[in-house]
């Protein structure tokens, strides 16, 4: 598949300039492997040349409490990728929905960005055992009604690939990347993890294995029998487990004695992946493993990987498959002759490099729309209000500052901290309230801002200015359908409003 370049310009020998290459929308807390392989790629097409610009648009799924992704927000944070803001217009010559769920319920309006071509990258299946996660063709007429244009689906794998009908599909797989240089092992591996041997001591040399998961019961077997083969509970190998085995532990009555379990956060899945012999993964039946992000992980990071015949597909000869039953002696026999293994260790990263490695990604990239030639660094416009569709704003917590007896000089810092802050966060659109003339920075930094009648000006002798603030406050509150509402300044006399109204009591009964 491959996207026809920008539309020509007048003359017809020039592209159209773009804000951006490619924008992405996502839900930028998502956890695991969907952020993780996001910023693998932005960090690829990056360090290409291609200008990426990125949409934040809530999973209502994921709740509230979620920080943005760690790697995301660095990637914001140093520039090589730009938050647009909602109402903020771009242009790109591809838009990319990572995650389909961003779109399960969409309300509906058109994104003020244009894109000549969709692409739905799809890391999770529809539906499985435990539930129904999105409705593929629903999510096809949110994403066409988004963009304006139907997208093409891009699964991150086979499995996923065989779950997917009613939209239209990528000839090929859209496979998560990753960075093999960052992940590679030290230089002093040598196949036999062993911890420093006090004086006098007998060195362990136990074989050791391990996984790393999120502490979700289905990435566990569905059996304590399965557990204790795979993950011997007797102290005949050292099993180390990074991310919580609470869930095996339930199925096993207790927490083995003989597991070392590490807090998720505790070291870095690279430290943890260095002190591995192998690592051995299998998972509840029920699950759909769509990719596999750790099994991957564990490639790059030249560990032996033991997974289920199933992932044989995606990893090829990347990996060694297994059953629970077959997989200590398969561990065993392969780190028993240090040479074999290095040879299989230097084959899967060779052959993880070449499918997926970030040169796989940028060759796609070009694939679909060619070098970086389309963006351009002209300014970015304001973001305006009533550019956002309904869909986006209600994904994003809309905050109204009161702050009435602010001065111009005064309003002008808060708007500045305001668009400081909206970048920070995942995501809330500002609706300031002033009692001054509208100052024209407000256009210029695209924060909605209404201004009220100053109690200076106030010439009602019938209704106290109080009594009015109040009361357009909440008309106000109502217009913009409001989430939060907050003082500018906690010392102003008319803060109370701004609490009052926060609680509720709107003095508009």
């Amino acid at each position: 598949m491959r996207f026809r370049r920008a539309e020509q310009g007048a003359a017809g020998n020039e592209p159209v300039p773009r804000s951006f290459d490619v924008v992405v929308v996502t839900d930028l807390r998502f956890p695991g492997g969907t952020s993780s392989s996001l910023a693998d790629e932005i960090a690829a097409a990056t360090e290409a040349g291609y200008r990426i610009g990125v949409v934040h648009l809530a999973n209502p799924r994921l709740g509230e409490s979620l920080p943005v992704h760690p790697a995301l927000r660095a990637f914001l944070d140093q520039g090589r990728a730009r938050l647009l803001l909602p109402g903020e217009p771009a242009t790109a010559l591809l838009g990319m929905v990572k995650h389909p769920m961003v779109f399960a319920d969409w309300p509906g309006g058109r994104l003020p960005i244009e894109v000549d071509h969709v692409l739905v990258t799809v890391g999770q299946v529809p539906v499985d055992r435990h539930g129904v996660y999105y409705d593929p063709e629903s999510v096809d007429r949110h994403v066409t009604e988004a963009f304006g244009h139907a997208p093409r689906w891009a699964p991150v794998s086979g499995a996923v690939r065989s779950t997917l009908s009613g939209v239209t599909l990528t000839d090929d797989d859209w496979v998560e990347v990753i960075d093999l240089d960052a992940w590679s092992p030290p230089p002093t591996a040598s196949g036999t993890s062993t911890d420093p041997v006090p004086a006098g001591a007998q060195a362990d040399t136990r074989l050791v294995i391990g996984r790393h998961s999120r502490p979700d019961p289905r990435k566990w077997p569905a059996s304590a029998e399965e557990i204790r083969a795979a993950y011997p509970v007797d102290g005949s190998v050292r099993v180390r487990i990074l991310g919580g085995a609470d869930a095996a532990a339930e199925l096993l009555g207790e927490m083995p004695e003989q597991w070392e379990v590490l807090p998720f956060g505790s070291v870095t899945a690279q430290e943890f992946l260095g002190s591995l012999d192998a690592f051995v993964y299998f998972h509840h039946p029920d699950l759909t493993e769509a990719f596999g992000r750790t099994v991957l992980e564990a490639i790059a990071a030249g560990v032996p990987a033991v997974v289920p015949a199933h992932f044989e597909p995606l990893f090829g000869d990347a990996c060694l498959y297994a059953t629970p039953d077959t997989a200590i002696d398969t561990a065993r026999t392969l780190v028993a002759d240090p040479q074999a293994r290095q040879r299989h260790v230097d084959r899967a990263r060779a052959l993880a490099e070449q499918r997926f490695g970030h040169a796989a990604h940028v060759a796609r990239l070009q694939a679909l729309i060619g070098p970086p030639a389309g963006a351009t660094d002209r300014p970015a416009q304001p973001p305006q209000l009533d550019l956002a569709p309904l869909g986006h704003r209600r994904s994003i917590a809309t905050t109204m500052v009161v702050a009435l007896e602010a001065e111009r000089r005064d309003v002008e810092r808060l708007l500045r901290s305001l668009d400081t802050l909206r970048r920070r966060a995942v995501g809330f659109v500002p609706v300031v309230v002033i009692a001054v003339t509208l100052p024209a920075l407000a256009a210029e930094l695209g924060i909605e801002t209404v201004v009220v009648t100053n109690p200076r000006n106030w010439s009602n002798t019938d209704e106290p200015w109080e009594t009015y603030a109040q009361r357009r406050i909440g008309q106000l509150a109502r217009r913009y359908d409001v989430d939060n509402v907050v003082p500018g300044d906690l010392s102003s006399a008319t803060a109370w409003m701004a609490l009052q109204l926060a609680a509720g009591r709107t003095g508009d009964e």
